[in-house]
């Protein structure tokens, strides 16, 4: 579970293409961006968006509180 900040926006360095996030919100709104993407939603949206490239996620406003998950495909 993450708890973004509303103050700031949290950013993550690029990583494996084959590894994409995502963020299902369990409360609050809360925005993800990255070159490819720039979405907003609240309680039960959900986020995917590249991971080769530079991305931030954030709380739109207090009481944000998200899932983060990254896959990683079997047999690495």
């Amino acid at each position: 579970m993450v708890r973004p900040s509303s103050q700031a926006p949290r950013a993550a360095k690029p990583r494996d293409p084959q590894d994409p996030p995502e963020a299902p919100a369990a409360s609050g709104e809360r925005r993800a961006a990255s070159s490819n993407v720039d979405a907003a939603g609240g309680q039960g949206g959900h986020h995917a968006w590249a991971a080769d490239v530079p991305h931030t996620y954030e709380a739109v406003a207090a009481g944000v509180e998200a899932l983060l998950m990254v896959r990683h495909p079997t047999g690495r």
